[in-house]
């Protein structure tokens, strides 16, 4: 169900982002690790998973001279709970 949604956003996505290119990762069980949408060619959505599919990240990112920096991005325990945002 959740592979199902992620797919949908990312086929629905390409007319709202105007997407460049995205990247899915996946553990060596086949969980979905993450996924990448390059919105331009300097900023990205990401939205990270632990291995049991629960949500451990999500926000975008920018490269400022070839650095990436986190912009709107949150962090959290397995549990659910809001660990970091920076």
């Amino acid at each position: 169900m959740r592979l199902q949604i992620i797919i949908l956003f990312l086929a629905t996505s390409n007319t709202c982002l105007s997407q460049d290119s995205t990247n899915i990762i996946y553990y060596p069980s086949g969980q979905l690790k993450s996924f990448q949408i390059k919105k331009d060619s300097q900023n990205i959505y990401e939205k990270d998973f632990y291995e049991n599919g629960k949500v451990s990240g999500e926000g975008f990112g920018s490269f400022t001279n070839g650095k990436y920096n986190a912009k709107n991005y949150r962090r959290y325990y397995e549990t659910g709970i809001l660990k970091a945002t920076f």
